[in-house]
């Protein structure tokens, strides 16, 4: 299901993020403009729109608050300056293959589906991430304790397996050694354990990029 970047009606514009609802029956409606004495009836006919193709979940963000609707989190960007030390604990960051991309994609899944803003990972999309590189499998002796991703300067992705919780410290700085420059990364203000770690490492809040709720008990069908 494709995204719809423009979407307009009645009181706003907005871009519509579809491709989550054949995984996830979720949709993302990102506020581009909107015209608060009609925010209402303009976020009815996203809500409405977005039904209609499959989305049994709404969601909505906006780079301002969005007052009278379910508060669900804040998107942060952290930003970790390059002359902070990093601890001495590592990984092993083996990178993600082709023939490896199935795994990834299954391992993320099993990491990430819950989160309400994550990105469905197929092996597809794995196989593109792969051509460009930095995605890796995080390994301590022969096992697979985690996954991590890296983008440049940003940090996109660092997860780990139940039992292996304390060795995201580890993890990520595996990842950091290899970035050049300041580093940064997003994450919702209500992941609170992730937060722990990135203050940990260094990471402070820069800006908050975008507010999110829910539609799902303002409308009724």
């Amino acid at each position: 299901m494709k995204d719809i970047p423009i979407y307009t009606g009645n009181g706003g514009i907005a871009t519509l993020i579809l491709k989550e609802i054949p995984y996830k029956k979720a949709a993302y409606v990102l506020i581009r403009s909107l015209e608060f004495d009609k925010t209402k009836l303009f976020l009815g006919q996203c809500w409405e729109f977005c039904k209609s193709v499959g989305a049994q979940h709404v969601y909505v963000s906006g780079r301002e608050p969005i007052p009278g609707l379910p508060y669900l989190y804040d998107l942060l960007r952290l930003r970790r300056p390059a002359e902070i030390p990093l601890p001495s604990d590592r990984v092993f960051l083996e990178p993600v293959t082709k023939q490896t991309a199935k795994d990834y994609a299954e391992l993320y899944q099993k990491l990430f589906s819950s989160f309400p803003g994550a990105a469905t990972y197929t092996e597809q999309k794995v196989q593109e991430i792969v051509q460009r590189g930095g995605i890796f499998f995080a390994i301590e002796g022969k096992k697979t304790i985690g996954i991590g991703e890296l983008w440049d300067q940003e940090i996109r992705c660092i997860g780990v397996l139940p039992g292996y919780r304390g060795k995201g410290t580890a993890l990520l700085a595996s990842l950091l050694e290899k970035v050049e420059g300041d580093a940064w990364l997003e994450v919702a203000s209500n992941n609170l354990l992730a937060r722990k770690l990135y203050e940990k490492l260094g990471f402070c809040e820069e800006q908050i990029l975008s507010h999110w709720y829910c539609l799902d008990s303002v409308f009724k069908e």
